[in-house]
């Protein structure tokens, strides 16, 4: 039995939405964040940021949603991150 290919590319775009909810969620679980990168995550986030502008620029409304929502999700974590994070 094999699914449809807009199914497989619905729940891989929801994977691809949700990847950062699972880390904020640690995040406030634990009260730390000294094992993740700053300088990853200001990678990440701008490369989102990046993603997102393209798909502006080309009017594509699923590149906008993924990687805004993805940045989005991500900006949300930063002030957990830095309040948590162990910086000695």
């Amino acid at each position: 039995m094999f699914i449809s290919l807009e199914i497989f590319m619905l729940g891989i775009a929801a994977m691809m939405l949700l990847s950062g909810v699972p880390q904020l969620m640690r995040i406030l679980k634990r009260k730390s964040s000294s094992d993740i990168s700053l300088a990853a995550l200001v990678i990440v986030i701008f490369g989102n940021l990046c993603w997102t502008w393209y798909g502006i620029t080309i009017d594509s409304s699923p590149v906008i949603m993924q990687h805004g929502i993805s940045s989005a999700v991500m900006i949300l974590a930063v002030p957990y991150i830095l309040k948590y994070h162990d910086f000695s």
